[in-house]
């Protein structure tokens, strides 16, 4: 994830220092646009603040500062300037006086307590992530914790004061670091146009490393995960070194990995923030990391132009997330490819999901699914198309084309049609601008004599679809075409000579992004949080405050819309919890198509997802032996969605599996007859 300018730091002693008042800014200070020298109180959650910067124009000076921080002064061209400031989230000050044309030289001082737990609003990056400041961790990064004027992309150096314990990280160089006393300073100059100031850090124990391209990469890591700097160390050279073999040298001049206090996954210009609970997972040098290190590239080296929609976190997702994959195997990657279909079906079964050109930023899972997976799949389709020369050569153009610029789609289009020698408006129109997804079905298949005859449909208006088709044969041999849908209904042929055709499967491989029908997504825990928040049933000999707490905990994770806790008595339930004893039989009445699996002897808690048929709303069913068990689900089980069953021990994971897919609507078997008619699937 990319927010424009977040970051978190952790700090412990109370400092007090005077800020310095320099000059104002000459003309050899004009490239940076803002020159900020903060103070952190971590302790009292407080900050103090002066920002010099350029402004130029004319009319009233007009800025934005967190709600939380006061104005102390205002000085244009070294004279003191009165305003006034409106209140409410990102509050706007703006002077009381229009300025004269031409550029002027601003200093603006402030300070405040900034809260010091998460909350909604205050012009934070994400859903209760604003800015703010406690002992265990301080986060600046957006929300507008310096004077920000409207500005785009701009250049800043920044000093900052703090205690000796905290070991900080912004983007940029670190041109000096000095210790006296108690205190640290540090300062940093970003030369390159950024979306805005990020300061990250924590009582930290630094280490650093060079890469044997001259790359500084670095951890921030609290004493007690230090054990794992160096395989961060070693996994974050390594995809460097990747990523630049493929699209170009790294935008930045290292690159850090930094603690979170907090549950977080951000990427800053040469940054990865990423919350501490996950950073001992194993998974998270080959998944989250580069994700984040990727960013550097798609998001933070060239910026998202927000006119044209968001097309970092989908480019970054194809080249990280399923790039990484697909170097494990084919069949990662077709999981992968098959998982992302799941998920967007089980979120988006009602109404057609919004177009992809106006995704901005991921708010839940069923955004995710459109401006991550959905995008994803874009550029694999892409890929499929022009073939593997020509797509990284287009990259790498736009790269070299927009680098520390913003670029949109329309950039990403002429540079792919660019490289690949062809007209693609009509492929990006499609994908872009479309809501949904299509349905491809089969409407016939007819084989007679060595000849085969295919018709596939669409609904209309028809998305143009370059879909795998693969022709199997009694020998066992497969044939493997590629046809191209463009109607609502087309008929495709082909001479087989030889062993007959036995079967004929189209897109078996799932590389064509597309809306499946239920059939092909079995139960999962996704399909549950994506539906609307029902019936909550306990046991009947369990049933108290306690329980119902518990049960109302999970309800708020799975639905935060709708977490009461029903009786069960009124119509089905969607979560439904009963003694481990009692597990078999609950089972078989919820899902009796599918075996209960062999759950682990250590498992404490069972949970499974069931529905009585593929139209079916799912049913969640947990065997959990005490409320304890319902509250550790509720912290666990949204990082779980593909999932059909899981087993936890203490809220530890033991056990996991998906159901497999019992229809496949685009494949067809012949078994010696000589036509199948296809239905809707």
């Amino acid at each position: 994830m990319t927010p424009a300018g977040r970051g978190a730091w952790r700090t412990g002693l109370v400092l007090v220092c005077a800020l310095g008042s320099p000059p104002v800014l000459g003309d050899t200070d004009s490239t940076h646009d803002h020159r900020i020298q903060l103070e952190v109180q971590p302790d009292t959650h407080r900050v103090r603040g002066v920002d010099r910067f350029r402004w130029s124009g004319s009319g009233p000076l007009a800025f934005r500062l967190h709600p939380d921080l006061e104005v102390e002064s205002v000085t244009v061209n070294g004279s003191p300037h009165e305003g006034s400031r409106t209140s409410g989230e990102s509050a706007r000050w703006q002077s009381s006086r229009a300025l004269e044309p031409g550029r002027h030289a601003v200093e603006v001082r402030y300070s405040g307590t900034l809260p010091g737990e998460a909350r909604p609003g205050g012009g934070g990056q994400g859903p209760g992530f604003g800015p703010r400041v406690t002992p265990e961790g301080v986060y600046l990064g957006g929300g507008f914790w310096y004077p920000r004027t409207g500005q785009d992309l701009h250049t800043y150096r920044l000093t900052v004061t703090a205690p000796r314990e905290l070991r900080l990280t912004a983007p940029g160089h670190r041109t000096d670091e000095t210790t006296e006393g108690d205190t640290r300073t540090v300062r940093f100059r970003m030369g390159q146009p950024a979306e805005g100031a990020v300061l990250v850090g924590g009582p930290h124990r630094f280490r650093r490393d060079t890469t044997e391209d001259g790359i500084a990469v670095a951890t921030s890591l609290p004493p007690d995960l230090e054990e794992l700097a160096d395989p961060f160390l070693a996994a974050t050279a390594g995809h460097l070194q990747r990523f630049q073999e493929r699209y170009g040298p790294y935008p930045h001049t290292g690159f850090t990995v930094v603690s979170s206090p907090w549950p977080a996954g951000f990427g800053f210009p040469g940054i990865a923030y990423l919350g501490r609970r996950i950073l001992p997972m194993g998974f998270i040098r080959e998944q989250s990391l580069p994700h984040e290190i990727l960013h550097s590239w798609w998001g933070n080296g060239v910026y998202v132009d927000p006119a044209s929609g968001n097309w970092a976190e989908g480019l970054t997702t194809y080249g990280a997330d399923y790039r990484l994959r697909a170097r494990d195997s084919k069949e990662a990657a077709r999981e992968l490819r098959l998982r992302w279909l799941q998920d967007y079906a089980s979120y988006h079964r009602g109404e057609p999901a919004p177009a992809l050109r106006d995704f901005q930023a991921r708010v839940d899972q069923a955004s995710r699914t459109r401006g991550y997976n959905k995008a994803a799949f874009l550029w694999i389709m892409l890929r499929d198309r022009l073939g593997d020369a020509p797509f990284d050569a287009a990259l790498r153009r736009f790269l070299r084309q927009h680098k520390y610029q913003r670029a949109s789609w329309a950039d990403l289009q002429r540079a792919f049609e660019q490289a690949g020698e062809q007209d693609l408006d009509a492929f990006f129109r499609a994908w872009l601008d479309r809501p949904g997804a299509p349905r491809p079905r089969i409407a016939g298949l007819r084989s007679e004599g060595g000849e085969l005859e295919l018709t596939l449909a669409q609904e209309e208006p028809p998305y143009p679809l370059r879909l795998p088709v693969h022709i199997h044969r009694a020998d066992g041999t497969v044939r493997k075409e590629t046809v191209s849908l463009t109607r609502a209904e087309q008929s495709f042929r082909w001479t087989v000579p030889g062993p007959a055709v036995t079967r004929v499967a189209v897109d078996p491989d799932y590389r064509v992004f597309r809306s499946l029908s239920a059939s092909e997504v079995p139960p999962r825990l996704s399909a549950v949080m994506a539906s609307e928040g029902g019936g909550l049933r306990l046991p009947a000999q369990s049933r108290g405050k306690e329980w119902e707490a518990a049960l109302s905990a999970l309800a708020r994770a799975l639905w935060p819309e709708d977490s009461r806790v029903e009786d069960g008595e009124k119509g089905g339930a969607s979560i439904r919890v009963v003694p481990p004893g009692e597990l078999p039989a609950a089972w078989e009445a919820v899902d009796g198509r599918r075996p209960l699996p062999d759950f682990p002897a250590e498992a404490t808690t069972m949970v499974l997802v069931g529905r009585e048929d593929p139209q079916a709303s799912p049913t969640l069913l947990i065997a959990a032996d005490s409320p304890g068990d319902l509250k550790a689900l509720a912290r666990a089980l949204s990082h779980y969605g593909s999932y059909g069953w899981l087993a936890f021990r203490n809220g530890r994971n033991v056990a996991k599996g998906r159901w497999p897919v019992p229809d496949k609507p685009l494949t067809r078997t012949l078994d010696g007859a000589k036509d199948s008619s296809g239905d809707p699937g």
